[in-house]
């Protein structure tokens, strides 16, 4: 198939997405910068999870205790890196790459 005959065929269709991934550009430039809202749950995990982290850097093992939460609780609750978990990674890459444009086709739908 020739390539400009596609595109006199299939102009509209071919405006339409560039209008789109221009529009979605547009909202998003900051979030693909790296920028995005401050979220009270993910400070607090950070704080909640310093001790955890500390002792991972100082000793080289997992701390399967933490006594910075409550006096004293399972470290499973807040924080724990399991050796082979190739499912997070890809997951988190996907949310990462996909969120934006799920969020703006979401928005556009019709009630």
């Amino acid at each position: 198939m020739n390539i400009s005959a596609f595109f006199k065929k299939n102009w509209i269709h071919c405006a339409i997405l560039g209008s789109f991934l221009i529009t979605m550009y547009a909202y998003f430039n900051v979030q693909f910068q790296g920028y995005g809202l401050q979220q009270h749950d993910v400070k607090q995990f950070k704080g909640m999870s310093n001790e955890i982290a500390y002792f991972r850097e100082v000793a080289g093992e997992e701390p399967l205790w933490t006594n910075s939460m409550f006096g004293g609780m399972p470290a499973a609750q807040i924080s724990v890196k399991h050796e082979g978990n190739i499912f997070k990674d890809v997951v988190t890459g996907f949310m990462k790459l996909f969120l934006p444009v799920t969020l703006l086709i979401l928005a556009t739908l019709p009630p």
